[in-house]
């Protein structure tokens, strides 16, 4: 399947068809990601079309298993990025893998389309190792659906299930049985919030898109903030051997 004939619906990212901004978002989070997988073997859960298992590879890692829950992106990952270090497979967020068989779990956009979000996250801590990390990314509730004034409220992406604030984010991560402090909150695309909500999504994107940092940087607690969280957690490991050396 070529990515030419794939149409963007905005579920998924479509390398090539969804706009440079899009792009570069994408691409940067496994930027991120390539400072703790050298040597490592690598879960890129929710993998898509595969290009950023095939970055993680790239970047040093030991071995790369994408899993998607779409055949057809299987399919077209394996034809494009297969090789002796990437390996593609169908599998489910909430029950894919061994326990304890991955260094590092790489899972970016993904639970906030799923219903069973804390299964996914307690799933992923299972095929942890010990002192395994898991990188997660997902939108900034605040800012991507601005109107939603609960919780249980229905997400302005109609892709979305349930979207996070950052605490909520952290409890989510917390719950599960990972560490994370501080220095583990980064953010992308920060934005001057102002009181009461008053610029519009639309505006927002009109105002960010050509001035907003793609790069995953630390998250500031000032009165900009970040349209998508990433979390650093670790599976239970008080050295911290996964962080960047």
């Amino acid at each position: 399947m070529d990515a030419e004939l794939i149409v963007p619906t905005g579920e998924f990212f479509v390398p090539g068809r969804c706009g440079r901004w899009t792009e570069e978002l994408h691409r940067a989070r496994y930027k991120f990601a390539r400072d703790y997988v050298v040597g490592k073997d690598v879960l890129d859960i929710a993998c898509g079309l595969g290009y950023g298992s095939a970055a993680l590879a790239s970047a040093g890692a030991r071995s790369v298993v994408g899993v998607d829950i779409r055949a057809d992106n299987v399919s077209h990952a394996e034809q494009e990025y297969g090789s002796d270090k990437v390996r593609f497979n169908q599998g489910d967020i909430t029950t894919y893998g061994e326990d304890e068989s991955f260094d590092v779990v790489v899972c970016f956009e993904t639970i906030e389309h799923i219903s069973s979000y804390n299964a996914a996250i307690r799933n992923c801590k299972r095929i942890l190792r010990k002192g395994g990390l898991l990188l997660v990314s997902s939108p900034n509730r605040t800012l991507s659906s601005p109107r939603l004034k609960l919780v249980t409220g229905t997400p302005e992406n109609r892709f979305h299930i349930r979207e996070f604030t950052e605490s909520e984010l952290l409890l989510l991560v917390e719950a599960a049985g990972f560490q994370v402090d501080g220095s583990d909150i980064f953010g992308q695309a920060f934005q001057l919030v102002m009181p009461g909500s008053l610029l519009t999504k639309a505006l927002r994107k009109c105002v960010i898109r050509p001035f907003g940092e793609t790069k995953v940087l630390p998250n500031r607690q000032t009165l900009s903030k970040p349209n998508y969280f990433l979390l650093r957690a670790r599976n239970d490991d008080p050295n911290r051997s996964g962080e960047r050396n």
